[in-house]
């Protein structure tokens, strides 16, 4: 499987994205569960680690944490 990178060139910087997110469908398409929960569990246990899944929650409501609906990545999950 072809890792996801990127060049450090600005004109290149959005074909660098594009290639990342078509890569990174592709890895999470892979994983599956038993059931929606599970599937979205596994999903964001292969993105996140731990210490950053800490900073965040669904909706962000609390204050202390941030949304992760509002990432890029929600729209893959």
């Amino acid at each position: 499987m072809s890792r996801l990178v990127c060049h450090r060139g600005h004109s290149r910087m959005w074909k660098c994205w594009r290639r990342n997110c078509k890569l990174l469908c592709r890895r999470l398409s892979l994983i599956g569960g038993a059931d929606l929960k599970i599937t979205v569990w596994r999903l964001l246990q292969a993105v996140m680690t731990n210490a950053l899944a800490c900073h965040y929650n669904w909706a962000g409501r609390g204050g202390v944490k941030r949304a992760i609906s509002g990432l890029a990545l929600s729209s893959h999950l």
